[in-house]
């Protein structure tokens, strides 16, 4: 009637929700099927959420699948430590590039030696 901005959301989990809030996801698996929310105020703005529907969790499906599920998130979170120590090393470290000295070929360094004993040979003269 006041013509607001709403959204129309299809389902979702708590998982991976929709919602930029983490107090929206909340508020809306409180609120029973068929009803509206008090309003819901956050940093965004003041929300009133309506459930229209709620499909039940697969238990069985969440114990056939929990193995997996809990080495998925093991394996996302020791690779997040990963990231986390390595920016960290790269935060503190003090790196020269020695790269173009390493990769020099054959004759480059033989020049170079070659115009290092020229200079050394001069100067004693």
């Amino acid at each position: 009637a006041l013509k607001l901005p709403h959204q129309d959301l299809g389902p979702f989990t708590r998982l991976s929700p929709p919602l930029p809030n983490p107090r929206l996801v909340g508020a809306s698996f409180g609120v029973p099927k068929g009803q509206t929310s008090k309003a819901v105020d956050t940093d965004e703005g003041i929300y009133f959420i309506e459930v229209l529907d709620r499909i039940p969790a697969d238990s069985a499906e969440f114990v056939r699948t929990l193995d997996e599920t809990r080495a998925a998130a093991i394996k996302l979170e020791r690779q997040q430590r990963i990231r986390n120590y390595m920016s960290a090393l790269r935060q503190q470290a003090s790196i020269k590039d020695y790269r173009a000295e390493l990769f020099r070929t054959t004759a480059q360094a033989e020049a170079a030696q070659d115009r290092i004993r020229s200079q050394t040979g001069n100067k004693g003269q």
